[in-house]
């Protein structure tokens, strides 16, 4: 249950409270994880498939997301990093739904 507390204790009102975040929860841990396979697969599915018009704008995309995912988790900012990870969840399910709808 000590996860629970983390993610609704500490968002957003005190993210910066007890910095360096250590120990950190394991369900972060694998949030930090899953995302990361995200980036890390969106890479190479770019490389294996017909390349678009956008390739280069979404590759660059995917390494810059994989260097502030590594780069916010070697510094410990996994407080901030999960906010802005969550944050751009949402967009990544709503937009492309409302898009397909228009």
């Amino acid at each position: 249950m000590h996860y629970i507390q983390y993610v609704h204790y500490y968002l957003p009102s005190n993210l910066w409270a007890g910095y360096p975040h250590i120990p950190l929860a394991g369900i972060v841990k694998l949030y930090y994880l899953m995302q990361m396979s995200l980036y890390v697969h969106g890479v190479l599915l770019l490389n294996a498939e017909a390349p678009r018009k956008d390739h280069w704008q979404m590759m660059a995309h995917h390494v810059v997301t994989i260097t502030l995912i590594v780069t916010s988790y070697a510094y410990n900012f996994t407080r901030v990093g999960c906010l802005i990870m969550v944050l751009m969840d949402w967009c990544d399910i709503f937009l492309p739904v409302i898009a397909s709808f228009l």
